[in-house]
């Protein structure tokens, strides 16, 4: 899981159904060519061509739904990452350009309330932070809530962007079958996961073990640049 991070919307990589729409972020870059197009909508490459979430039945138990709103070409299973808990991935292989999102959760207003849940995007406006989408509750999240980072920018395979005031993930580069989905959140976010990691080693076990699906959580504010 990650914590809370920062998508910017313009010349970068990069909500709940209620969340806000509108311009100022409309801008984003072409992952071929890397031109900045309105909508994403090159005039070499077109558009990012959108997988949507499956829709969940209404009598899903609520801390299921996260997990089974996940595309059909998608899984949700134990991750490859190092107590990364549950992961994403792919079930054929996908080509670059593809659209997954927008990533679901509450709104929150509070930086630091946002953080503590473990798993969230901050929305900016005008280079400042609007407010943040916390997916830690997996009853009003989605599966892209499950997806790890990945240990360097050279594993990662898909981005994470802000579009129209949401948080959106994209295919990078071609991905095999049964690859586990991977979003780099920058060097400053991996320092922090190493340093939690090293002081839960240090710390004796509570409780007996931990479960295999228990991933390292820290609690901070990073910027995905």
């Amino acid at each position: 899981m990650r914590s809370l991070c920062r998508c910017p919307s313009v010349a970068s990589r990069g909500g709940a159904d209620a969340l806000p729409s509108g311009p100022g972020d409309e801008l984003i870059n072409c992952d071929q060519c890397g031109r900045l197009c309105v909508d994403g909508d090159c005039l070499l490459h077109g558009q990012p061509i959108p997988v949507w979430d499956s829709v969940v039945p209404a009598d899903t138990p609520p801390q299921e739904r996260a997990a089974r709103s996940v595309p059909s070409v998608l899984r949700v299973g134990p991750s490859g990452v190092h107590r990364g808990g549950l992961g994403v991935w792919t079930r054929r292989p996908l080509h670059p350009g593809l659209r997954f999102g927008p990533y679901l959760g509450r709104r929150e207003d509070s930086r630091s309330r946002a953080a503590a849940g473990g798993c969230s995007w901050e929305v900016l406006r005008n280079g400042r932070l609007w407010f943040c989408v916390d997916a830690a509750d997996p009853a009003c999240a989605n599966w892209m809530r499950y997806v790890n980072c990945a240990p360097s920018a050279a594993d990662e395979n898909v981005t994470a962007y802000q579009h129209r005031w949401r948080i959106w993930y994209r295919t990078c580069r071609p991905i095999a079958a049964n690859t586990e989905l991977l979003v780099y959140y920058g060097d400053e976010y991996n320092q922090e996961l190493v340093r939690e990691a090293a002081v839960q080693r240090r710390q004796p076990p509570r409780g007996g073990d931990r479960t295999k699906t228990e991933g390292v959580r820290c609690h901070a504010t990073f910027t995905v640049t």
